[in-house]
């Protein structure tokens, strides 16, 4: 009977201890599959950002080569308004001397000792 008891006993230690057993590989199995779940969505994850920061790239990219088109035309117009004012210039002194001429030939023709000769050449 003793043997019987200490029998039962030990088969009663080595049962809970084959469930603790069972129950941690079942927690551990869990983990694990908590572990890939969560590996999995950092993989995906970090594929998207991958993904986001290319499309980014593209349009910075973009963007850039607007600016340069864009600073490109501002200085092809800022050439263009600077010869304009030159131009510009050029005709006002060329109106302020047409407008002297006019006034001198007025006054030479106004003279009364002038020849017709001259005057036909003024």
């Amino acid at each position: 009977m003793e043997k019987c008891d200490k029998s039962r006993a030990k088969a009663n230690i080595a049962t809970a201890s084959v469930n603790d057993a069972a129950s941690t590989l079942k927690n551990q199995r869990e983990y694990q599959v908590q572990i890939v779940n969560l590996k999995n969505s950092l993989i995906e994850s970090h594929e998207a950002a991958l993904t986001k920061r290319s499309e980014a790239e593209k349009i910075f990219q973009n963007y850039t080569m607007m600016i340069t088109k864009y600073e490109q035309q501002t200085t092809i117009t800022n050439e263009q308004i600077l010869d304009c004012k030159t131009r510009i210039s050029a005709a006002q002194e060329i109106q302020r001397i047409i407008s002297v001429r006019l006034k001198e030939i007025a006054t030479l023709l106004a003279r009364s000792t002038i020849a017709s000769a001259e005057k036909t050449r003024l």
